[in-house]
């Protein structure tokens, strides 16, 4: 997100709100099943960077717990849907290409569900991931 100044923002016509609402946020998600039947949950997505990362901040959270590995290494873990896991993994994206972000996570009763956040900078840019719609989900492992 852009962190532009209060006054221009209302000089180009942009409320903070406006601003804040310009970047697309991260949603919970989990795969069709009924988490009541259903508690476990698999989701997954690639991530393609053009360079190597210089430095790579990971945010994330699941209703109940989850356990998520960046190219077959667990890089997170957490078991609170209200305490945010936030981990520095530059080091595990020490190339550019393709990665895949692997997700097994768990629902304890009640709503279900995982959010994502990974943004990171490269010597050719920024990426920025978020969980979505886009993600594969399965409650089949």
């Amino acid at each position: 997100m852009l962190n532009l100044p209060l006054g221009l923002l209302l000089t180009l016509g942009l409320s903070p709100q406006a601003e804040a609402q310009a970047s697309p946020q991260p949603q919970w998600i989990w795969s069709s099943a009924d988490p009541e039947t259903a508690p476990r949950c698999w989701l997954g997505t690639r991530l393609e960077l053009p360079a190597a990362a210089t430095s790579a901040t990971l945010r994330c959270s699941a209703d109940n717990g989850f356990d998520l590995w960046l190219d077959g290494v667990r890089v997170a873990t957490g078991d609170a849907w209200e305490k945010e896991v936030r981990r520095d993994i530059a080091s595990h994206l020490n190339t550019g290409g393709s990665h895949e972000l692997a997700v097994e996570a768990w629902n304890q009763g009640g709503p279900a569900g995982f959010w994502l956040e990974l943004t990171v900078e490269t010597t050719e840019g920024p990426v920025r991931a978020i969980s979505g719609n886009h993600w594969m989900a399965t409650a089949e492992r």
